[in-house]
């Protein structure tokens, strides 16, 4: 009895020395962890300085070339119409311009000037800008955002010229009519 006794201690405590020693060898110590890097599909880049935030600018250009009926809800006197768009790249340029909260210019930061030319292949700038109110400068138009120390987002500006207008059942194209919009994330617009 005794012996059956030892070996199953025996046995007992090379069970449990072999499954610590499996245990350390496949998790890793917490100083391990510490100096472990994430794959590189997971980590996430910090922004390029401290108290920045990196922001990416699209820009886009539509042209109205024709114009077609939708929908003409029952009851309805007009119809909806929809325009049939075709990429129209043209040059452009904007400032990216650092303000106050009140939305008067900062001097202590600096802006930044973006331009899109034709021989650009991709319609993307990547600026780093520091945290605080901004405007973005676009012709006449004017919109506010705000960055935040690490972030990450994008600005899309959006060209379109050309209109569709519903007159009576059917829809006419407005070619002179431009629109030019600015988008970025809601959480981002200043008030």
């Amino acid at each position: 009895m005794l012996r059956s006794s030892v070996v199953a201690v025996v046995a007992w405590l090379v069970c449990v020395g072999l499954g610590a020693a499996v245990a350390t060898a496949s998790a890793p110590t917490w100083a391990d962890q510490r100096s472990a890097k994430p794959p590189a599909s997971a980590e996430k880049q910090p922004p390029s300085k401290p108290g920045t935030g990196d922001i990416r600018v699209t820009y886009s250009r539509q042209k109205a070339i024709a114009c077609e009926v939708v929908d003409q809800p029952k009851g309805a006197n007009a119809v909806q119409c929809e325009g049939k768009l075709v990429d129209a790249f043209e040059p452009t340029s904007l400032k990216l311009l650092p303000v106050t909260k009140t939305g008067e210019p900062d001097a202590a930061r600096s802006g930044v000037d973006i331009e899109f030319s034709a021989k650009d292949a991709e319609h993307l700038r990547e600026v780093t800008l520091t945290a605080g109110p901004w405007s973005v400068k676009w012709g006449a138009l004017t919109e506010r955002f705000f960055v935040v120390a690490g972030d990450e987002f994008d600005v899309e500006l959006e060209a379109r010229e050309g209109v569709c207008r519903a007159v009576g059942a059917r829809c006419q194209l407005d070619v002179g009519k431009r629109r030019k919009s600015v988008e970025f994330p809601e959480v981002r617009r200043s008030r």
